[in-house]
């Protein structure tokens, strides 16, 4: 028997033509009661605004950023403010290089870390590089107001108040009418996923005060 047109779906890239897939079947879109939140723009929810603090000719410079801005952004500021080029200007944490192509999210940056930098004079090989320890962790969030479980990458150092305005930017609420529960306990905002000794892949509910909001 044939299915209603209703039923399905049309996704695609700007490199690929729009195909039809079943609604049931597609895991990268979730479809909330009030609104659609897509892939692209969940991407968007975790890219939130931070300060790099960089150590810099024994000074400290703070410098606005979002936690998915590539360092390259960084590297090309300094190296036009130093008069040299991307290639000569070395930045690390932890004893740990950082590469253009790195976000404060890859490294597990957090508002306790520093980045230091400076200005070598031979030019950094790539064959260098330094294999990174995952810090990352993804955990799942469920809702009556989603299908499926909203599956978020977070490093291990973030709050649960990370978690929260994440949840409420997807549900168009306030962090205070929203909380989130693990194993049946409420989790408080100050904790970090270190804290609840997550792994990853875990599943934490969210909920409403009071309960259901309309």
């Amino acid at each position: 028997m044939m299915q209603e047109l209703s039923d399905y779906i049309y996704v695609g890239s700007p490199d690929t033509p729009p195909r039809a897939v079943n609604s049931d079947e597609e895991m990268d879109t979730i479809s909330l009661q009030s609104s659609s939140i897509s892939s692209v723009e969940l991407s968007r929810e975790v890219d939130y605004e931070i300060t790099i603090k960089l150590k810099w000719k024994d000074q400290i410079e703070r410098i606005p950023y979002t936690n998915q801005q590539p360092f390259q952004d960084l590297l090309k500021m300094l190296a036009e403010r130093e008069g040299t080029t991307e290639k000569k200007i070395v930045l690390m944490m932890n004893d740990s290089i950082v590469y253009a192509t790195d976000t404060p999210s890859s490294i597990g940056y957090t508002s306790v870390h520093f980045i230091s930098g400076r200005v070598v004079d031979s030019v950094l090989e790539p064959n260098k590089k330094v294999k990174k320890v995952k810090t990352d962790i993804e955990v799942k969030i469920q809702s009556d107001r989603w299908k499926r479980p909203l599956a978020v990458s977070v490093p291990k150092t973030d709050t649960v108040q990370k978690l929260l305005e994440m949840c409420a930017k997807a549900l168009e609420c306030s962090t205070n009418d929203i909380n989130l529960r693990f194993d049946g306990e409420i989790l408080s905002e100050t904790m970090t996923m270190q804290d609840l000794e997550l792994e990853g892949g875990e599943m934490i509910d969210c909920v409403f005060k009071g309960g259901r909001k309309k």
